[in-house]
């Protein structure tokens, strides 16, 4: 708390609302330090994005194939899969039969429309690991959560490493 005081009064944290019996100070979010920010928005998420997260995983059933083809699997012939690895095996690959759902509607409703209301597969991807920390709260799963970054260095390669040829 003394940290946050100091960044007050030196005017590098704004301060929405002063203290009050019963009632906390409020802070502007946008003006604390990265490290603080991000910690903020971890705990307390935008309610928009919950209810976009919410959506997505109302669209997730259980497989009931993939179930059974974890619960058969053995290895080394003696032993199978633990509980937990079973679960986290099946809630993957539901999330991925989710996000396969959800890529099928848009090409079906890409073929009625045109093709000015495509989803770019970049956006896709990276709106999906904005979400994969929310439903890993719900069903918990072995899926990188990082392919937002990759997808930005990815991008940036692209372009740098694509030759220039002029005629």
């Amino acid at each position: 708390m003394d940290v946050l005081k100091n960044q007050r009064r030196q005017d590098k944290v704004v301060q929405v609302q002063r203290v009050c019996y019963g009632t906390p100070a409020l802070y502007a979010v946008e003006s604390l330090p990265s490290k603080y920010r991000a910690e903020v928005k971890r705990r307390f998420p935008d309610p928009e994005a919950q209810a976009k997260t919410r959506a997505f995983i109302d669209t997730i059933v259980i497989d009931n194939a993939a179930t059974a083809y974890y619960e058969g699997v053995s290895i080394e012939g003696a032993r199978g899969l633990s509980d937990e690895k079973r679960m986290l095996y099946t809630n993957s690959d539901s999330i991925l039969n989710a996000c396969r759902a959800r890529l099928m509607e848009s090409a079906a409703e890409q073929r009625k429309v045109g093709k000015r209301r495509r989803v770019k597969m970049s956006n896709f991807w990276a709106a999906v690991a904005e979400h994969l920390p929310r439903v890993a709260e719900i069903f918990p799963h072995s899926l990188p959560e990082i392919h937002a970054y990759c997808s930005a260095n990815t991008m940036t390669f692209s372009r740098t490493a694509r030759p220039t040829t002029r005629f």
